[in-house]
């Protein structure tokens, strides 16, 4: 069997892959959320504290796929149709933002807390090789009421998950 080239070269000489092969998976990188809640009763948005993930990608020419899944609550009992909204950041630049509420249905608040599940993602050009930080942030739309974006047990029963894949351009 003979020798496979690829653009005219011998396999040692292949530095890349050819033009219009791209989207492997160069790296993945798994985020620790913090074991503690972080609430909000700010209308402007402030940095989620220990809601961050950092990755150094390979080359300049990556794509960062950034995924955050976690959950919000209305920051305990008696806060009627608390919402705001949750930020994907990178630096000071929002990727993704979305609006939250964790709402009283039947309208009688009773000491219990109401759940909203969150997910958002984003495929970031950062064009850089230097460590990049992805960063959750969250507002509230009234002071009156505060929005609580949940940390990993043992403060809540679900995991909040913060993932970063390289993807080759």
């Amino acid at each position: 069997m003979g020798l496979i080239r690829l653009n005219n070269q011998s396999l040692t000489a292949v530095s890349a892959l050819p033009a219009g092969v791209g989207g492997k998976v160069l790296q993945v990188v798994q985020g620790t959320p913090p074991s503690s809640s972080y609430a909000q009763t700010a209308t402007t948005f402030a940095d989620a504290t220990g809601f961050t993930a950092s990755i150094t990608p390979q080359s300049s020419n990556s794509k960062i796929l950034v995924t955050f899944i976690g959950r919000i609550d209305n920051n305990g009992g008696n806060q009627v149709n608390n919402r705001g909204h949750i930020a994907l950041v990178r630096g000071t630049t929002i990727l993704n933002n979305q609006f939250v509420g964790a709402y009283y249905a039947d309208g009688s608040p009773s000491n219990r807390n109401i759940y909203d599940s969150i997910s958002l993602s984003s495929l970031d050009s950062p064009a850089t090789t230097s460590q990049v930080t992805y960063k959750i942030q969250i507002r509230s739309e009234t002071t009156a009421n505060s929005i609580q974006i949940e940390g990993s047990p043992p403060s809540s029963n679900i995991y909040s998950s913060f993932t970063l894949m390289e993807i080759a351009a």
